[in-house]
C-alpha cells in the first residue's frame, strides 16, 4: 500500500504543471470623436472705443443660437476686416460640452471723421438712415480711406440711382469751419457761373 502510494505521488510530481486560464481583458471602448461644431451661446466684443458692440456684433453676421464651427468665426474676421473700421483683429473662443462662446479683439482705426454730404438734393436725415441700412457699421464717424468709403459712395449711388440721380459720386476729406469733414458729393464740378447778365432792369432810387 505505502508502495503504492508512493508510485502515484512520484507520477504526479513528474506530470507537468497546468497554467492557470489566462482571462482576456475586455477591449478599451474608443474614445468620442472631438466635437467640431457647437451652438453658438455668447458673442463678446473687446477693444472697441468708437463703434458700438451690438453694431460689431452684427457685422460678423453670427447670430447666437446657431451652429457654428471654427470656420465660421475664420469667416466672421473677414466681414468685419472688409467693413473697414479696424487695424487689426483677432478672436478667440471656449467651449463647454456642445456649446461655444467667442470674443473677437478690435483695434479701430485711429484717424476718424464726421460725415457730410453736398449737392445730393437728398435730407442729409434721410441719406444717414439709408446708409445705416445698407453699410455695416456706418455711423456719424468714418474713416477716410479704404473698404467702408468705396461700400458707402456704392451705397450712395445705388440709393440715388432709384431716385433719378445717376450722377457719379466720391467721397472726400474736406477743410469745413469746424475742422475736417469726410464729404460726399458728385465727382462732377458744379458750373462755374463766368458771366451774368441782367435784362429789363431798372435803376431804383433811394427814398
Amino acid at each position: 500500500m505505502l508502495r503504492f502510494l508512493a508510485i502515484v505521488a512520484l507520477a504526479a510530481t513528474l506530470l507537468p504543471a497546468q497554467r492557470p486560464t489566462a482571462r482576456k481583458k475586455p477591449a478599451p471602448k474608443p474614445a468620442a470623436p472631438a466635437p467640431t461644431a457647437w451652438s453658438l451661446e455668447a458673442i463678446q466684443i473687446s477693444g472697441n472705443k468708437v463703434f458700438p458692440s451690438d453694431a460689431i456684433v452684427r457685422a460678423t453676421g453670427l447670430r447666437l443660437g446657431t451652429t457654428v464651427k471654427v470656420d465660421d468665426l475664420q469667416r466672421a474676421i473677414e466681414r468685419l476686416t472688409a467693413a473697414g473700421a479696424f487695424e487689426t483683429l483677432s478672436y478667440r473662443y471656449t467651449t463647454a460640452g456642445e456649446k461655444l462662446s467667442v470674443t473677437f479683439e478690435v483695434q479701430e482705426v485711429i484717424d476718424l471723421y464726421p460725415v457730410g454730404f453736398e449737392r445730393l438734393d437728398v435730407p442729409d436725415a434721410e441719406l444717414f438712415q439709408a446708409l445705416s441700412e445698407r453699410v455695416p457699421l456706418f455711423g456719424r464717424q468714418i474713416p477716410a480711406t479704404g473698404a467702408m468709403v468705396q461700400r458707402i459712395v456704392e451705397a450712395l449711388q445705388a440709393y440715388l440711382a432709384a431716385k433719378g440721380n445717376t450722377a457719379r459720386l466720391t467721397g472726400r476729406l474736406l477743410s469745413k469751419p469746424g475742422g475736417l469733414v469726410m464729404t460726399f458729393r458728385p465727382a462732377e464740378a458744379p458750373p462755374v457761373i463766368t458771366f451774368v447778365k441782367f435784362e429789363g432792369s431798372a435803376v431804383l432810387r433811394a427814398e
